[in-house]
Order: structure tokens, then sequence, then C-alpha cells
């Protein structure tokens, strides 16, 4: 076990010299194994960054032939990134509903935040940009 956490230290020591950007986080999207790449894209987009830099995996070390140490690396860090999604999202989700008579418009405007707004700001963003203000229009775009 120890061995296993000192291998993960040293790839997180090199991946912090490879800065990541949006278009690595498309690219890891393009090759990875179908049920990771389907969690990652259930995280919003201003998050997915983070989860990679978290997991420590290079983009050219993913693809279908993973090693298991970053499948179970980049999972780990999927697995953290959507339990914190989802405890904002609720938070956030109960602060627009108390304010909003509609909780149809209440969903709609928490995935419009979500979508543009990072995890740590979403709440800051909803008090300075949308509280007690309409909603923006287009809410889907």
């Amino acid at each position: 076990m120890f061995k296993e956490e000192e291998s993960i230290s040293k790839r997180r020591s090199v991946v912090v010299d490879k800065v990541f950007t949006e278009e690595l986080v498309n690219q890891a999207l393009d090759c990875l194994p179908e049920g990771l790449c389907r969690r990652l894209r259930k995280i919003p987009a201003p998050e997915r960054l983070s989860v990679l830099e978290e997991a420590g995996v290079l983009p050219e070390r993913m693809g279908l032939d993973m090693e298991e140490e970053d499948i179970r690396s980049l999972d780990k860090a999927i697995r953290y990134k959507d339990a914190r999604v989802q405890l904002v999202r609720m938070v956030l989700m109960t602060r627009i509903k108390n304010d909003q008579e509609n909780p149809e418009l209440a969903e709609e405007l928490a995935a419009y935040i979500f979508d543009r707004h990072s995890l740590d700001t979403v709440h800051a963003a909803y008090e300075e940009h949308y509280q007690g203000k309409p909603l923006p229009v287009p809410v889907n775009a």
C-alpha cells in the first residue's frame, strides 16, 4: 500500500509542472473508457479541469488501456468532485427555491449557474448576479 501511495505522489509531482487546459480536458473526454468519461461529463465544465489535476493522470496516459492505478486515481477524483458538486448543488437549489416560486425555474437557474461559474463561486455568483432578478434569457443556452 505504501508503494502505491508513493507512486501516486510521484505522478502528482510530475503533473504539477504540466498545465492542464480546456483542450486537454476535451482530449481526455475523447480517450477515456466509457464509464469514466460518462461520469466526468456529469461534472460541470468549469470543474473538470480540477478533477484531472487532482487525479494526477497525464492526458497522454489516458485511454482504453490505462493502468489500473491511473483508473483508480481518476475514479477517486471523480467521486470526490461529484460528491462535492452534489452538496453544493443541493444547498444552492434550496436557496433558489426559497427565493423562487417555481421549482422548475430554480432547477434551470441552478444548471445555468453551474455551467458558467466554478464550484467555489456559485453562491457568490447567485447573490451578485441572479438573486431577486429575472432569469437570464435564454436559460438553456
